[in-house]
């Protein structure tokens, strides 16, 4: 359970890497990414035939560039179909499946060495010192606590 948890939230960090890298690709909702990159799971399970990636070129090719532009055709109809996620362009759309599908293999090979669990603390610290910049209330999770002094 802990390993597909661990698969679905590296999958969407992918997807929010990748709306950062790409002009016209904007997550506009708190469940975008992971909407898209649900729906990206579920049509790659169901439409795309497993033969059909083992039968990809080498090299630049007619057969190439017509994959690279279906698989930017339903990634854009995703994104327009889902709420949380938006693109501007058929060329963001032909190109974010290329850099998403090379993130999750980058973070799918190293995720496992990154600790996650200080990234969540700094980006909880951050967050509440600019909601406290703001003028609002700062939260009262226990690991902003500072640490508690040892008695000698």
């Amino acid at each position: 359970m802990t390993e597909a948890l661990n698969y679905w939230l590296l999958q969407t960090i992918a997807m929010g890497a990748t709306a950062l890298l790409i002009p016209g690709l904007r997550i506009t909702g708190i469940f975008g990414a992971l909407k898209i990159v649900a729906a990206l799971a579920f049509l790659n399970a169901t439409l795309w035939d497993a033969a059909l990636f083992f039968s990809l070129p080498d090299g630049l090719s007619t057969q190439a560039a017509l994959l690279l532009v279906v698989n930017g055709v339903i990634f854009w109809l995703l994104v327009k179909a889902l709420d949380g996620i938006e693109i501007e362009g058929f060329l963001p759309a032909v190109l974010a499946p290329v850099v998403f599908t090379g993130l999750s293999l980058v973070i799918d090979q190293y995720g496992h060495l990154v600790d996650w669990g200080m990234i969540y603390e700094k980006a909880v610290t951050a967050i509440d010192a600019l909601r406290v910049e703001l003028g609002g209330e700062p939260s009262e999770l226990p690991f902003l606590d500072p640490p508690a002094e040892t008695i000698e």
